[in-house]
């Protein structure tokens, strides 16, 4: 599916870098792609404020989750996921962004404030031109994927772009370790699956396929047709769907190339911006190479799997997000997003 057929929002090949112009002009341009980020349930959970030459990204919890993340840890990591992905634009056309983290403590909501930089040198950004032509191609894909084996240079490109934020990328290749996970997955479904409040916000994401909706889930995303799109709403909300997610979870992560698990030294929202930024470099290294990735997430966001995953893994860090990669047998199509005139404030 042609994302620029789908919404204009993703038609970003034709953007032209503003070069000298006024600041505005310039961060309109990389907010632009920012919001091609993935974010969790797509709720895109990010603002933009504008603020002379720099920028402001604040955290827009109405956009928060709070039976499947209370702590805002997944908010906050897709938010840097825009950071990440406005990064990467920015060395693209040859300059480098200075970011602040958490600038203000008695503003928990500016997660970060942004300047532009130095110049980069001439190949880094050629290098980040590679990962910029990779934004308007990258969409979650939820559909199995074909499991031949990921080279170890790959494997080591993608950890080197997450690296570079100090977040370590853990891959599970072996059939034993992937089953180890993938029954870590269906414990999680099984339990959220018959958890209604967790229904209940899951179905305000899921959406049909109308396309009227700026944010969340369609239904073609996940396969479904129109009749199918119309429902699943219902079905999600009212019925435990968690025994059949088990099931579908469980056979796609079997299935996969490889499983990837992010970890950060720790569980602070410093460091779940930085997985943020981590995880913007890599899906889009990993998309350059041809490889298509969706999220397990479900391990991670439940207390006990996530003690599970790192104890079963031997991990010294906290693991953040959980993904699975590989070549894909089925394109994914775009998701919606919401216009830039809905993230984008000025002071």
């Amino acid at each position: 599916m042609d994302a620029a057929l789908f919404d204009p929002v993703w038609r970003v090949d034709d953007l032209q870098w503003p070069g000298d112009a006024p600041a505005r002009a310039r961060w309109t341009f990389l907010i632009r792609h920012a919001v091609l980020a993935p974010s969790s349930h797509n709720a895109q959970p990010w603002r933009f404020r504008l603020e002379g030459d720099a920028l402001e990204l604040l955290a827009d919890r109405t956009r928060a989750q709070p039976v499947s993340d209370p702590s805002d840890r997944e908010l906050v990591i897709s938010c840097g996921a825009a950071l990440g992905t406005m990064e990467i634009a920015a060395r693209a056309h040859g300059v480098a962004l200075d970011v602040t983290e958490l600038p203000e403590v008695r503003r928990p909501d500016v997660l970060a404030r942004v300047r532009f930089g130095t110049a980069v040198s001439g190949a880094e950004a050629q290098s980040a031109r590679r990962l910029y032509a990779a934004i308007p191609l990258r969409h979650t894909n939820r559909h199995p994927f074909d499991s031949t084996p990921i080279s170890g240079p790959d494997l080591a490109a993608l950890q080197g772009q997450a690296a570079r934020f100090g977040i370590e990328v853990r891959f599970l290749v072996d059939e034993g370790q992937k089953r180890r996970i993938a029954e870590l997955v269906a414990a999680a479904d099984r339990i959220l699956g018959r958890r209604p409040e967790f229904r209940r916000e899951l179905a305000d994401w899921l959406h049909t396929n109308d396309r009227s909706a700026r944010d969340g889930i369609p239904a073609h995303a996940q396969g479904l047709g129109p009749l199918a799109s119309l429902i699943g709403p219902f079905v999600a909300r009212n019925f435990d769907w968690g025994p059949l997610k088990a099931a579908r979870d469980q056979e796609l992560a079997l299935a996969s190339a490889a499983l990837a698990v992010l970890v950060s030294p720790a569980d602070t929202p410093k460091l779940w911006l930085a997985t943020g930024r981590a995880l913007a470099h890599l899906l889009l290294e990993a998309t350059a190479l041809g490889l298509a990735s969706s999220f397990l997430n479900q391990a991670v966001e439940l207390l006990l799997p996530r003690m599970r995953l790192q104890e079963d893994l031997s991990l010294e860090g906290k693991p953040q997000l959980l993904l699975r990669l590989g070549k894909p047998l089925r394109p994914a199509g775009p998701t919606p997003r919401r216009s830039i005139d809905d993230v984008i404030e000025s002071r």
